[in-house]
């Protein structure tokens, strides 16, 4: 189980959402934590239909095909929430 990051805290939490083993390439990593100072580098080896979600609405997301890298890491600056 992981150590959930706090509202204030500089790090950030992954998790894959559907992680389909293969003989191939197999499910190594499937969450963890990113810590400030540090980045998850990523390369799609989906075929078709890969996508990322930044916070898991279904309509906002990118397509990830198979070769693209994306690289995450926690911003600097931070998200400020203002409710009416």
């Amino acid at each position: 189980m992981l150590d959930l990051p706090k509202p204030e805290d500089k790090r950030l939490a992954f998790f894959v959402r559907e992680a389909f083993p293969s003989i191939a390439t197999g499910t190594d990593v499937t969450c963890g934590l990113i810590e400030q100072s540090t980045a998850l580098a990523v390369v799609s080896e989906m075929n078709e239909g890969g996508v990322i979600f930044g916070d898991g609405i279904e309509d906002d997301h990118l397509d990830f095909a198979w070769g693209q890298r994306v690289k995450v890491q926690a911003a600097s600056a931070n998200l400020s929430l203002v409710c009416p």
